[in-house]
């Protein structure tokens, strides 16, 4: 199903009128990694369809989510070792920043810890990115599906001096880039909330 990133993008020289090139299709991993930062409706219900299909759902506490300090102490130290082993051990994991169904935990703990919402908004794509990027140094090996506005940008930050090269789309609004950091090399899906049907993530996980 993934081929089709590549289909997409071999037109473009046609389109644009530049010179052709043979296009090398990406061997991707079999494991595949969702990294969610949205709380768009659509992505929200692709995400329970891909609970009930067999992947791991992981989804941050406000504590992860908003203390700054978090995964530099022994706590947080210790839960990136357990998530490492999850996308270890599985195939299909997500990683999800939205609250339990009916729950504002989230707020409730901005509220107590004097958390502005534009704060809010800051700490969550950047506690993805630490996590991301402390998985990516670990050698990771998964493509990765990267939604929500900032998520791939936090993840770029913490990983430092990167560069990132599109390579083709699945489908409309669905991108596929080659991220590198010191040598380390991997896939990376992006899209924007409200792209996609709700079979989507397990359709790209075949």
């Amino acid at each position: 199903c993934v081929s089709a990133a590549i289909q997409r993008a071999e037109i473009l020289p046609d389109v644009l009128g530049w010179p052709k090139s043979e296009t090398t299709q990406p061997r991707l991993p079999e494991k595949f990694l969702v990294v969610c930062g949205s709380v768009n409706p659509i992505t929200v219900r692709q995400l329970n369809y891909a609970e009930k299909h067999g992947f791991i759902r992981i989804q941050l506490t406000p504590e992860q989510k908003l203390n700054m300090e978090y995964f530099s102490e022994e706590d947080g130290k210790k839960w990136l070792d357990w998530f490492w082993d999850i996308c270890s051990k599985n195939s299909k994991v997500i990683i999800d920043t939205n609250d339990p169904e009916g729950d504002n935990e989230t707020e409730r703990y901005a509220v107590e810890h004097n958390i502005s919402r534009k704060e809010v908004r800051e700490r969550i794509p950047s506690a993805l990115g630490e996590i991301i990027g402390n998985m990516v140094q670990r050698g990771l090996k998964s493509s990765m599906l990267m939604t929500g506005g900032d998520t791939l940008l936090g993840c770029m930050h913490h990983l430092g001096d990167t560069e990132l090269t599109p390579v083709g789309e699945y489908e409309i609004g669905i991108v596929l880039s080659q991220l590198v950091s010191n040598n380390n090399k991997t896939h990376v899906f992006t899209k924007s909330g409200g792209f996609g049907e709700e079979t989507l993530l397990t359709d790209m996980a075949v």
